[in-house]
């Protein structure tokens, strides 16, 4: 499961798939 500061870095870099990050973190976690 990819670390939360990781995946808010992700989001932070990537806003335009903010969603599809989010969706994926919550189907692994």
């Amino acid at each position: 499961m990819p670390r939360q500061d990781e995946v808010r870095r992700l989001l932070a870099a990537r806003p335009g798939d903010a969603t599809e990050a989010l969706a994926a973190y919550v189907g692994i976690a």
